[in-house]
């Protein structure tokens, strides 16, 4: 039963470790989306030149992303 609850111990720091992995690569990703000089101002200014679109952008990404340019 100890052998057990050291290999369960063992399995949530991996699981932690890579969650703060996960975390690291998702925040690097918004900061891109969102950051200075982000793709989502880019990407919108091209909606406004008249570039035809169904969709779109999340509200809270584009003031988000407007907030830090």
């Amino acid at each position: 039963m100890y052998d057990q609850f050291v290999n369960l111990t063992d399995d949530l720091i991996k699981v932690g470790n890579q969650l703060k992995t996960v975390q690291g690569s998702y925040d690097s990703s918004m900061k891109k989306l969102t950051g200075r000089g982000n793709l989502i101002t880019k990407v919108d200014r091209i909606k406004k030149l008249g570039a035809t679109t169904s969709k779109n952008l999340n509200q809270n990404l584009l003031d988000r992303a407007t907030e830090e340019d």
